[in-house]
């Protein structure tokens, strides 16, 4: 079975995705996500989410995908309540720490593509832990993705649209190299989509 899952980062997103036939969505809160300069959403804002979202048969999924702190994941942890009590169905995750977490919330866990999953060995594993799907690293071909799947236990999932990101998925350094602006925690300026120019100089010992 195929869902088809999409973005939304304020009402009017949601409710374009969800009235355009989206089978889920994800969405992310004011921290915590890739996404750090979008609007997003507050946590108070879950429980209607949960409800439009409802009333399309369609599921919901938070992302904290973020590398996480030791102040910023004990944050998330004690607003597992909050999210669990709002009807959300599950997390995207990029720190394995956190699954078991989500699991015992009644949430699914679900892996980022930050994990940069490669594998079925790494799938097996995240199996172990209890995640129920994780999101396949972008350099894989069609190929690579129908191998993995097919030796999975857990459920898999791929891009078919967005940022391509032009390193390995999720830990691109461009951005805070040039500006200080980390792409790993969801502040990242997309300097690779500027117009660049390459140039070859001779060396001198040609």
């Amino acid at each position: 079975m195929v869902e088809l899952l999409a973005p939304a980062g304020n009402f009017i997103s949601l409710r374009a995705v969800l009235e355009n036939g989206a089978d889920a969505v994800y969405f992310g809160l004011d921290e915590y996500n890739m996404r750090a300069n979008a609007k997003n959403f507050s946590l108070d804002d879950l429980p209607k989410i949960a409800k439009m979202a409802c009333d399309y048969d369609a599921k919901t999924y938070l992302c904290t995908n973020i590398i996480l702190k030791e102040s910023e994941i004990e944050k998330l942890k004690n607003n597992l309540d909050i999210i669990s009590s709002s009807e959300i169905d599950g997390l995207i995750l990029s720190d394995i720490g956190l699954i078991e977490d989500a699991v015992s919330h009644g949430l699914e866990a679900h892996v980022s593509v930050q994990e940069n999953v490669t594998n079925s060995h790494t799938l097996k594993t995240l199996h172990k832990l209890g995640a129920k799907r994780a999101i396949l690293s972008r350099e894989l071909s069609i190929e690579e993705i129908a191998e993995i799947t097919d030796k999975s236990p857990i459920e898999t999932e791929i891009f078919i649209h967005g940022a391509m990101c032009m390193a390995i998925s999720g830990r691109c350094f461009l951005s805070y190299g040039l500006y200080g602006r980390s792409a790993n925690c969801g502040d990242c300026l997309q300097p690779c989509r500027k117009n660049w120019t390459l140039t070859f100089e001779e060396s001198q010992n040609d």
